[in-house]
């Protein structure tokens, strides 16, 4: 984060729906957290201009529909 400025982070989930918070059960809330807690986590220890997402498979997946429901959180995704 400090030579490039940017964070990488690599979201993965283990409940469906896969990164996203659960219709009805409201213990199950990934995206909440992931948003909520994980990306202030990320910021705090690595402190940069740019947040990015990368991810394989149902995780590349992931990686884009957090980008299209937070496109001001994230300055982009690759997946693949």
């Amino acid at each position: 984060h400090h030579k490039y400025g940017f964070t990488l982070a690599a979201p993965s989930f283990t409940h469906w729906p896969w990164f996203a918070d659960h219709p009805t059960n409201p213990k199950i809330r990934q995206e909440s957290y992931f948003v909520n807690e994980v990306v202030p986590l990320v910021d705090r220890q690595h402190p940069a201009p740019v947040r990015l997402l990368v991810g394989f498979s149902k995780s590349g997946n992931g990686a884009l529909q957090l980008l299209l429901r937070h496109p001001e959180l994230f300055h982009g995704a690759a997946a693949w």
